[in-house]
């Protein structure tokens, strides 16, 4: 089931209101409107090696189409969207109703007139969409922590994960967060975390961070050495006099909690698609205050050509058992 908080906004709303919402989905997805934070106009990249030194060439069924001088490669306004190569896209509308309603996989399918695959393949290459999100660089006092999920196979038909094989039954999660707001979650790796994990996650990002902050465990210790930036542990802040205790990772913990409440929804999430669910995650984080939550959702996935590349690079040879 779609969480509660991506769908009460729009189930609150009169049937008149949701058709609006979903003309105006619609109405993004066709016209290649995107998302930014700024008010720049939107520059057309190659979505096969991300350059942008391109030209126009013709249209196609109404859309422009366009080729790349660096790879001579030829590629469209829906080249890489989610919704490139849809077969029935004259049934998105039904379906963009049943995601924002919160209906699952299942009830969506029957709703819509499509199979269970085709509805779990355009939730998933919807989901893929959001992998835009994560925030390029931190500044100020920074937290970080750990967490655990179990791993799951959910979904296949041969397991490959033996049941006494412990250490590769979880799957660790790496959560930072900056006191700006700025939030992210990566799916890190099965087994044991190692301090080369964490600093992977920050590297690049760390150019106006003036304090890091972490749990109290080995795998930190050299964090601070290795990305050259002030390090501190949260059972060390707990010592300090009352005007350093600003050194906590309260901020984390609390996103942590949400984050559990979220997945709590689901019943259970394959591990390879673990990630997909950690970026839904944080969209909803993004626009917690916001008053338009759907739109801002869909501007945001829709702005993306990459998510049909990502999606079919993670879906080969799947089966779905429902």
């Amino acid at each position: 089931m779609v969480p509660k908080e991506f769908s009460e906004y729009y189930s609150s709303r009169g049937t008149e209101q949701q058709q609006q919402i979903i003309e105006e989905l619609l109405q993004i997805l066709m016209q290649n409107e995107s998302l930014t934070e700024t008010d720049d106009a939107v520059v057309i990249k190659c979505p096969h090696c991300r350059s942008n030194d391109v030209r126009g060439n013709g249209k196609l069924k109404a859309m422009q189409r366009y080729v790349c001088k660096k790879c001579n490669k030829h590629f469209s306004q829906s080249t890489g969207k989610f919704w490139y190569a849809l077969k029935k896209r004259e049934l998105i509308n039904k379906y963009m109703h049943c995601l924002v309603a919160g209906y699952s996989i299942r009830k969506s399918a029957e709703l819509t007139g499509i199979s269970i695959q085709t509805s779990f393949d355009w939730r998933h290459k919807l989901l893929t969409s959001f992998s835009t999100i994560f925030p390029l660089s931190f500044q100020g006092i920074v937290e970080i922590n750990d967490y655990v999920f179990q791993y799951s196979e959910k979904g296949k038909r041969q397991k490959s994960i033996q049941e006494s094989d412990g250490s590769n039954k979880q799957v660790t999660i790496v959560a930072t967060c900056d006191r700006s707001g700025r939030e992210d979650l990566r799916v890190i790796t099965k087994g044991n975390l190692r301090t080369e994990d964490i600093t992977n996650v920050l590297h690049g990002r760390v150019h106006n961070v003036e304090l890091i902050v972490s749990q109290s465990h080995e795998n930190y210790n050299s964090l601070g050495e290795k990305i050259k930036v002030d390090h501190t542990n949260s059972a060390d802040a707990t010592r300090q006099k009352k005007a350093e205790k600003i050194h906590h990772i309260q901020n984390i913990n609390n996103m942590y909690t949400r984050l559990v409440n979220f997945m709590n929804t689901f019943h259970g999430v394959a591990t390879k698609y673990l990630q997909n669910y950690m970026n839904w995650f944080l969209i909803l984080e993004k626009i917690r205050n916001s008053t338009k939550k759907i739109a801002t959702i869909m501007r945001i996935a829709l702005s993306t050509d990459r998510a049909w590349f990502n999606y079919k690079n993670k879906n080969i040879n799947i089966y779905l058992r429902t």
